[in-house]
């Protein structure tokens, strides 16, 4: 069995149930929003990732261009030089072969 005490050392003790309670029911709070949340947008939304897709707009910034690297007179250094370049993912290649030979060419 506790011993309650009185005076102070009760109040002190009364104030921090208090402040727990408040404290759990803040936290039950947030939980309840997120998962209603959660239940919106599986249940209204249709439940994917593509669903929501169709709410952010694609941005596609320029590529930067990087200025001249020159020495104390002005002389250009090093300069930066638009260049092809060529990709390819390896699990989309049907016959490797085939596809070397062709980029060989190119």
């Amino acid at each position: 069995m506790a011993v309650i005490p009185d005076g102070p050392a009760k109040q002190a003790l009364e104030t921090c149930r208090t402040r727990l309670l408040v404290t759990g029911g803040l936290f039950a709070l947030v939980f309840a929003v997120v998962a209603l949340r959660v239940i919106e947008i599986v249940a209204v939304g249709g439940g994917t990732a593509e669903s929501q897709i169709a709410r952010f707009r694609m941005v596609t910034a320029p590529l930067p261009s990087h200025a001249d690297i020159v020495d104390r007179n002005g002389n250009v250094l090093a300069a930066s030089l638009d260049s092809p370049s060529l990709y390819a993912n390896p699990k989309q290649i049907l016959d490797p072969p085939e596809a070397a030979s062709k980029l060989v060419s190119v």
